[in-house]
């Protein structure tokens, strides 16, 4: 999923509305650096679904 952070959550949202557990996360970023701040970036982001 990409986007602004609304639009993630938008799309998460749909998926847990549809019964997906556990939704799994590949960062699209080829080093780990990156990779890491997108599932911050992504933590940050799971409140608002819950």
């Amino acid at each position: 999923m990409t986007g602004t952070p609304e639009n993630v959550v938008a799309g998460l949202a749909r998926y847990r509305d549809a019964g997906a557990r556990p939704v799994v996360a590949r960062p699209g970023a080829l080093d780990l650096a990156d990779q890491r701040d997108q599932l911050r970036r992504l933590a940050a982001l799971l409140p608002e679904l819950a």
